[in-house]
């Protein structure tokens, strides 16, 4: 009380506080199902990528599209 205020004048209330909190656990709510979704979807990918590298056709056109682009 140095310039005639009360001490309650600092910091935030516990209004603001719920407030904060329940605004960062509503955004958190709605990022993480969203970021799961997209790394399923980047690790779907991978396993297509993947399986094709491993066919014969894959491998067939990968070879025919070496030699194609070596002779341009």
């Amino acid at each position: 009380m140095r310039d005639g205020r009360l001490n309650s004048q600092r910091g935030f209330t516990l209004i603001e506080l719920l407030t904060v909190m329940t605004t960062i656990g509503i955004l958190a709510g709605i990022v993480v199902p969203a970021v799961s979704g997209t790394k399923e979807a980047s690790n779907e990918a991978e396993v297509r990528r993947r399986r094709r590298a491993f066919t014969v056709k894959g491998a067939a056109n990968d070879f025919f599209a070496a030699q194609n682009s070596a002779d341009v």
